[in-house]
């Protein structure tokens, strides 16, 4: 899993999940290393210096009324200030916060926890005003993390209310019900729920077990199968230790990940987190195992030795030559060892094509070029936009369209708008956009957008880009995808944009 690490170290975005995990995997890797008699000593290299980078970045990001938002300068969200608080409660009694550090880390609990019990005990008046999975979220890491006592009369309340109401509940809503029970010390709610979950469980031909929906169907923050199938994981090792179903989920849970993490820094975190747990509770083997290998008439060997955290994941990199047309047969043997062996195959290609095509999935994207002329009318400047048809002259502005059709309400989407060289943005500052309820940062290569909440139907904006240097340049294709789902998603087609004198 430390092969993992520089995923998370090199992400090129920071909002609150990602400069929260950016070192919260790090500093938790560390520890469940010592915990397994591990030397930790490659883990913790610049451990210190990222952690109070973040824990900096994590108080400039919180809001004022103790509430975290997506990105900086958007509205506070009951769920990211739970993950923000999970996550912090995480790493304050570790080994790796110095007293001022520490200190800091308490002010932002404080302060977050104040935001959340006004949230939960909202619940008084209406228990189905927000979403179930929110709510359940939210009980879970106030119980868990001790925010909110257990006979806190309202946690009480919402938890009778979402189990006698449990049969149209997703998987996710379950398994949080589930662990709100099982902190809450109900162990007859705790077995009907784990019994609902058997029964909705997903059962592959090899009888690996997961939970939620695949990764091209996740419009919903909860509805994501990975991170839903991590945490029946953990309440399973939690309530039923010795579930013969516990090395199934693992299984599947192994063989989502693609490279070195899964789809998302998001899940990534949530599947390490669970993972190290079972490492912990469950400790496989200590000796090393040696395979070999073969793709087609390409060979090698590979040793897998367990205690070598610092170097866990021996690769084998085959290019084009090695690969046939047709069917490919790759075919692992083991030689000395024993215990499993858990592989992932990736697989990177390249197009040579100049021009890119539109690719359109279930949410749409279309992007437009236009010329802005000015012209006098009355005496007064005025202006209109045309299609861009002929070459930018240099000074002249260009409005770039876009417009986003999305068939359901979306959470944590982004939009990548690569910049033609050769053009520059006609404003100067990333931040929150208000109109377009998101978050833009500006980069030398691209506008990024960020949303929150991408609604059911379409949105649209547009912005401005200002000729400077002449030249014939490539537009790459604008893309955009669910953030933890990126699997939903479309791009537009690649333009040109030539710049005269």
């Amino acid at each position: 899993m430390s092969y993992g690490l520089e995923y998370f170290e090199t992400y090129p975005y920071n909002c609150v999940e990602q400069t929260l995990n950016r070192f919260l995997v790090n500093a938790l890797l560390a520890e469940s290393a010592g915990e397994l008699g591990l030397d930790r000593s490659e883990l913790s290299e610049g451990l210190d210096e990222a952690i109070a980078d973040g824990i900096e970045m994590m108080e400039g990001q919180q809001d004022e009324s103790g509430g975290w938002p997506w990105w900086r300068g958007g509205t506070p969200s009951p769920y990211m200030t739970a993950y923000a608080l999970d996550g912090l409660y995480a790493i304050k009694d570790g080994p790796f916060l110095n007293d001022s550090l520490a200190s800091n880390v308490d002010e932002m609990i404080e302060t977050g926890s104040f935001y959340l019990i006004e949230y939960v005990n909202d619940l008084e008046n209406d228990p189905d005003q927000y979403d179930r999975e929110l709510t359940l979220y939210i009980a879970d890491v106030a119980v868990r993390r001790g925010i909110l006592s257990p006979d806190h009369e309202v946690l009480r309340d919402t938890l009778d209310h979402y189990f006698a109401d449990r049969d149209p509940m997703s998987d996710r809503g379950l398994v949080l019900l589930g662990s709100v029970a099982y902190h809450l010390g109900d162990t007859e709610k705790v077995g009907t729920i784990l019994r609902n979950l058997d029964n909705t469980a997903q059962v592959g031909p090899d009888q690996t077990m997961h939970w939620g929906k695949s990764s091209d169907e996740c419009w919903r923050w909860w509805q994501d199968g990975v991170e839903t199938t991590a945490e029946v994981l953990d309440l399973k090792m939690s309530a039923q230790p010795e579930s013969d179903q516990i090395p199934y989920m693992v299984d599947w849970l192994v063989d989502q990940r693609r490279g070195a993490a899964w789809k998302s820094t998001k899940d990534s975190a949530e599947v390490t987190k669970a993972l190290m747990r079972y490492l912990i509770n469950y400790p496989e083997l200590s000796n090393p195992i040696v395979l070999t290998y073969l793709l087609n008439e390409a060979s090698g060997g590979l040793t897998l030795d367990p205690r070598a955290y610092e170097n866990p994941d021996e690769t084998a990199e085959f290019s084009a030559d090695d690969i046939v047309e047709g069917y490919n047969a790759l075919t692992l043997t083991r030689y000395i060892g024993g215990g499993p062996v858990f592989y992932t195959v990736e697989l990177e290609y390249y197009t040579e094509t100049e021009d890119i095509p539109a690719v359109q999935g279930s949410v749409t994207l279309e992007r437009n070029y236009y010329i802005i002329e000015r012209y006098k009318k009355k005496g007064r400047m005025e202006e209109r936009r045309i299609p861009l048809d002929r070459p930018l002259k240099v000074g002249e502005e260009m409005e770039v369209e876009v417009i986003v059709n999305s068939p359901y309400d979306f959470d944590y989407v982004m939009l990548e708008d690569p910049r033609p060289a050769g053009c520059i943005y006609t404003e100067t500052e990333s931040g929150y956009r208000s109109w377009i309820n998101g978050y833009v940062e500006l980069r030398t290569e691209k506008r990024v957008v960020f949303f929150e909440k991408l609604r059911r139907g379409e949105t649209e904006f547009s912005y401005r880009l200002k000729a400077e240097v002449p030249g014939d340049y490539a537009a790459l294709p604008a893309t955009i995808m669910g953030m933890y789902s990126p699997d939903i998603g479309s791009n537009t087609a690649s333009m040109r944009v030539e710049v005269i004198e």
